[in-house]
């Protein structure tokens, strides 16, 4: 009889360290390798804000296009491999941005309040705005922000590690 019970516990005892181990495991996994937000943080004059980084090409073109909106403390950043011209369209937004090229982690120009396209509009009647300086990125987010802020050229803008 005493020998039974203590190999009863011994098998409880193992199936509880397995569980135990397993669990942790999992939780492990979980933490290591959940989804990445790809947000980072970024200090925009003296506001530090959320914003996605988008590098290549397929996304640039498309920004912001086809949300409903963007919140207040949020943004888009986009990362050229060169410093350029590049210009921005508000092709399918539906609703106003602020717009920031930023050279060396400082704006170099800015665009307020460039509001949403009327719907319908060709691609080739849309504007696409521009900065006279090249930049190595463009930082869009909601309009409105600028003002807010007080942020405009000359000010720094850059990701925050």
């Amino acid at each position: 009889m005493f020998k039974n019970d203590s190999v009863k516990n011994l098998v409880k005892y193992v199936r509880w360290v397995l569980f135990f181990l397993i669990f942790s495991s999992v939780i492990v996994m979980i933490v290591l390798y959940r989804p990445k937000t790809g947000l980072k943080n970024m200090k925009v004059g003296p506001k530090e804000i959320k914003v996605e980084l988008v590098s290549d090409m397929t996304k640039r073109a498309k920004g912001l296009s086809g949300r409903d909106g963007l919140a207040k403390d949020r943004g888009l950043l986009m990362i050229f491999e060169e410093p350029g011209k590049y210009g921005i369209w508000m092709k399918d937004m539906k609703f106003s941005i602020d717009i920031f090229w930023i050279r060396k982690n400082k704006i170099v120009y800015a665009e307020k309040n460039v509001p949403p396209p009327v719907v319908g509009t060709p691609d080739a009647l849309l504007p696409v705005y521009v900065s006279s300086t090249e930049a190595d990125m463009v930082l869009e987010t909601a309009a409105g922000f600028a003002d807010k802020n007080k942020i405009q050229a000359g000010d720094m803008a850059e990701l925050v590690y």
